[in-house]
């Protein structure tokens, strides 16, 4: 019966809509018919009018319902969500009262309007605007009120919320920023250690440039002169051994390689070695130019400076710490570092009494230490040494600082020292190069190339370069 009615009821609306666009040809019947089409005509139109009203009633009960179904979750949603005490959302739970007092009185109303009797909805159908439309329109302006009065609450959240991360973020700032303050004086006291194990007294580095400085000046006052053999400049001089191919070949190698400069003076007795500049320039160069750090790291020593005699075994000592010192983060990994300091606490009780010490125990554990340090470098680093004056290397303590061969002063310091920078390039996993030079008048390094020559074909290169522009000799 339900479905029959609704059927009739339907049938009736469209009957109405059929009336309304045949008005014109109705106007004429009822005008031919009078006075009884005309009241026929109308009585037929009130009842399609009262089938349409009470059709479009249905359906508005029909359609709010189903909004207020839809609607009902996400309100369950806004409710649980939006429970804080604050203005906001005080009044969301009052909204959400009244959105549920709204839909109680169209539900009541709705009960109303179909449990009056037959002529009673009649009557109210033929109403433009009923009770129940009023009822209908609070419904859904109390659901849309609810709805924006959560825009504005996700808006306060929203806010809260990044003002909690901000928060947050400032938080795990100040814990990042404490977690490296100790771990940089962890570092520090790690480097404490190690040069007190090495022997060495670090000083800062700001103090160490400034010394290459100094030093820089100082050679170049002695040799800034124009030479009357060649007629060139102190300069052009420098700038012909930096244009030198066996320098050149010792740069851009992609290979480990010592290269040693020797250097003769045409003036005996001067003080320093006329090639130093090209080492040290290398040096304030690798400090100054920013494109040759990242995949690039440099350390030096200038022989000769200090008041105490400059043995081999404290210049691999310094530089060796000086590797840590650029590379400390390496050691915070405690397992990776496990041997090194093995190494280093042996290396300090040798060397604590050199009387009761053989010198190769004491070059074999600097050279497990350094070649130890310079595997903890990522792969693709290239590691540059430089070292001017080699030929004022000193023996460690218990052996002797020169041996005569052939009528010709050796020193056994330098040949230590240089042999070790040979080894270490060819066992090293790193790229290293290292760049010597030596005093010719001091030391002729040439004569022992053989004894100092690594493994790997090439690993070693003496040049020696003459003042005046002569060579004096080949490659070694």
């Amino acid at each position: 019966m339900g479905r029959a009615s609704k059927g009739i009821t339907n049938l009736a609306a469209s009957a109405n809509d059929i009336l309304q666009n045949i008005s014109p040809i109705l106007e004429l019947v009822r005008d031919f018919g009078a006075p009884y089409g005309g009241m026929a005509i109308g009585t037929i139109c009130f009842v399609f009018m009262v089938a349409k009203n009470r059709a479009r009633m249905e359906e508005q009960i029909t359609t709010t319902f189903s909004n207020i179904r839809d609607r009902l979750p996400g309100i369950k949603v806004y409710q649980r969500i939006y429970a804080d005490d604050h203005e906001l959302d005080r009044e969301l739970q009052t909204k959400i009262v009244g959105a549920y007092n709204s839909f109680i009185g169209f539900c009541m109303e709705a009960f109303e309007f179909y449990t009056r009797g037959g002529l009673r909805r009649w009557f109210q159908a033929l109403q433009i605007n009923t009770y129940l439309d009023e009822q209908s329109a609070l419904v859904q302006k109390s659901i849309v009120d609810v709805r924006l009065l959560c825009e504005d609450l996700l808006n306060k959240n929203v806010d809260t919320v990044k003002n909690e991360l901000r928060d947050v973020k400032a938080i795990n700032i100040g814990l990042e920023r404490q977690l490296s303050d100790l771990q940089e004086n962890t570092d520090k006291i790690n480097l404490e250690k190690i040069s007190k194990l090495l022997g060495v007294l670090p000083f800062p580095d700001d103090t160490r440039h400034f010394n290459l400085s100094r030093h820089q000046d100082n050679v170049a006052a002695e040799f800034n002169w124009k030479n009357h053999y060649s007629g060139a400049t102190a300069e052009e001089r420098l700038q012909a051994v930096e244009n030198d191919s066996t320098y050149q070949d010792w740069l851009v190698c992609s290979q480990s390689r010592v290269l040693v400069m020797s250097g003769a003076n045409d003036n005996l007795s001067a003080r320093h070695c006329w090639v130093s500049p090209v080492a040290l320039n290398l040096a304030a160069r690798f400090r100054s130019d920013e494109s040759l750090k990242g995949s690039n790291l440099c350390v030096f020593y200038l022989l000769g400076l200090r008041d105490e005699d400059d043995t081999w075994d404290h210049v691999v000592s310094f530089l060796t710490y000086r590797l840590l010192e650029l590379n400390k983060r390496a050691l915070r990994n405690e397992e990776q570092c496990r041997q090194l300091w093995a190494d280093l606490q042996a290396c300090s009780e040798l060397r604590a009494d050199p009387t009761e010490t053989k010198p190769d125990d004491v070059t074999e554990k600097l050279e497990r230490i350094a070649l130890g340090t310079l595997g903890m470098f990522e792969a693709g680093k290239t590691i540059w040494i430089i070292l001017d004056r080699v030929d004022r290397c000193h023996a460690m303590p218990g052996q002797s600082s020169k041996t005569t061969r052939k009528g010709r002063t050796t020193r056994k310091g330098g040949r230590s020292l240089l042999s070790m920078m040979v080894r270490l390039a060819g066992k090293s996993s790193a790229t290293v190069k290292v760049l010597a030079v030596v005093n010719r008048a001091d030391w002729h390094v040439e004569d022992q190339a053989d004894e100092l020559g690594g493994e790997m074909a090439g690993s070693l290169v003496v040049r020696t370069y003459r003042e005046n522009g002569e060579r004096l000799f080949g490659d070694l």
